[in-house]
């Protein structure tokens, strides 16, 4: 979130990045994916910063649909009340290609797994907007974001009508 690359630590043990893949530990969150979701009781508990800058990253957005694709329970945490209203009009405007990752290997390895750039964003899109999508719970608890709520489901709700 700092736009910080992340320091690596000075011991002996080599470094493995995407370009020595068995060795790499950066690029297992499918198989990580799917041995949580054979966790019954297994939650994904999604921590939205105060400007919604998780949704800028292209590896969270991808492990966000791999764990709804997983049937994974997810629930969304935001910074206060205010957040949604603020942002509500970004995450209907949200999609994988305008999403960074810290190297550029990484964007490519993510944008080359997704494939279907279009059908990934319809599935984004559902996985916030659909009835029982991450803002279920957050269209309750005041009337000012209920109506804010409201105006973007009507407008996606023909997108995600498919996906209930």
């Amino acid at each position: 979130m700092t736009n910080k690359i992340y320091p690596l630590c000075n011991c002996s043990q080599k470094k493995h990045f995407n370009d020595s893949k068995v060795e790499c530990e950066l690029n297992k969150f499918d198989c990580v994916m799917i041995n949580l979701s054979r966790t019954p009781e297994f939650t994904q508990i999604v921590a939205a910063d105060l400007h919604f800058e998780v949704f800028t990253r292209a590896w969270c957005v991808a492990e966000l649909v791999e764990a709804d694709t997983l049937n994974i329970h997810q629930e969304l945490v935001l910074y206060d009340k205010d957040c949604l209203h603020k942002h509500c009009q970004f995450l209907t405007q949200l999609s994988v290609r305008s999403c960074r990752a810290s190297r550029v290997e990484d964007q490519d390895e993510i944008m080359q797994k997704i494939g279907d750039t279009e059908a990934f964003d319809k599935h984004l899109q559902c996985l916030f907007f659909r009835s029982t999508g991450l803002l279920r719970s957050h269209c309750r608890h005041s009337m000012a974001q209920t109506a804010a709520v409201a105006k973007i489901l009507k407008v996606q709700a023909g997108q995600c009508l498919n996906n209930t």
